[in-house]
């Protein structure tokens, strides 16, 4: 097949613009590096403009059966579960009135399996580089795959290929970067019965994120230093420094439905402490990371 389009990257974004092009009945070839889709602790909540769209493209209801959780609230939190700031999704306009909290690698399957006809996915493919024309113009891209290098000409390229683009930098354009002073730390944990919210508490110690996964889990996010879990991570030292981490849990039980105290809700602060066994891959930025209670864990540093 000879593209009209060529996608670098095959995370939501690329498999969206490949959704979306494909359903015009254009030609796109989706490259990514990875030879199988990694798990990662990213793009698990989906704004009602979000599903909305997958709504549109149907896809909605696949979604829907793999677990993904709704959600009808927002809240900024003290430690103890009292409301800063509350948004309520059920008073916005309009037919798509709830967050959707669903496992990244649920969304790319359900993307995946239901590209058009006309597009199509190789995986192993490290694009590394632009093709340019005689004019100059963009119009294909290099990559690796099976060893050897390769070209492939496309009169459009999408680079949905990360922050480290490679695509950017052939293409000449700069991106000036500030990191945050604060890195976070997430964790899956299972059996957690938390609120029908996303909840941002205010600890002592930074953010603490919490909110619903499929399958009784709940993704709670926890900042930390940026050089706090850089290096080997001592698997026996992880338990209690997911302790520290987690700082300042919130009190209290229950899935509150008004607005008030809305603690994270049953299980939640023993899956805080981190109690069982925990495993932990020790990368830099936004690499796996330890995790309590036999979930995955992640760091995530800003780039």
């Amino acid at each position: 097949m000879t593209p009209d389009v060529v996608v670098a990257g095959a995370g939501a974004g690329g498999l969206a613009c490949a959704r979306a092009l494909g359903a015009l009945g254009l030609r796109v070839l989706v490259l990514d590096r990875q030879r199988t889709p990694a798990s990662i602790a990213k793009g698990e909540i989906l704004q009602p403009e979000t599903v909305r769209i997958l709504d549109s493209w149907g896809l909605l209801d696949a979604l829907r059966a793999t677990g993904a959780r709704p959600v009808g609230r927002l809240a900024i939190r003290d430690p103890a579960g009292e409301p800063l700031l509350c948004l309520d999704y059920a008073g916005l306009p309009g037919a798509y009135r709830q967050i959707l909290c669903a496992d990244y690698g649920d969304l790319r399957r359900v993307l995946t399996d239901r590209l058009p006809p006309a597009a199509r996915i190789r995986w192993g493919a490290r694009v590394t580089g632009v093709l340019r024309d005689s004019d100059g113009r963009i119009g294909g891209v290099r990559f690796v795959a099976d060893g050897a290098e390769q070209e492939i000409h496309a009169p459009l390229v999408v680079a949905a290929d990360g922050m480290s683009s490679p695509l950017r930098r052939g293409a000449g354009i700069a991106v000036r970067r500030q990191e945050y002073p604060h890195g976070l730390v997430a964790f899956d944990v299972a059996g957690a019965d938390v609120a029908e919210e996303v909840s941002a508490y205010r600890t002592g110690r930074g953010l603490c994120l919490v909110y619903p996964l499929p399958g009784g889990r709940c993704r709670l996010y926890a900042q930390v230093t940026p050089d706090e879990f850089r290096g080997r991570v001592d698997l026996g030292a992880l338990r209690p420094a997911a302790r520290r981490r987690a700082g300042d849990p919130p009190a209290g039980r229950g899935a509150a439905r008004e607005p008030g105290p809305a603690p994270t809700a049953r299980g939640l602060p023993a899956a805080q402490r981190a109690p069982g066994r925990a495993g932990a891959r020790a990368r830099r930025r936004g690499r796996p990371r330890g995790a309590p209670d036999g979930g995955a864990g992640r760091q995530q540093l800003p780039r």
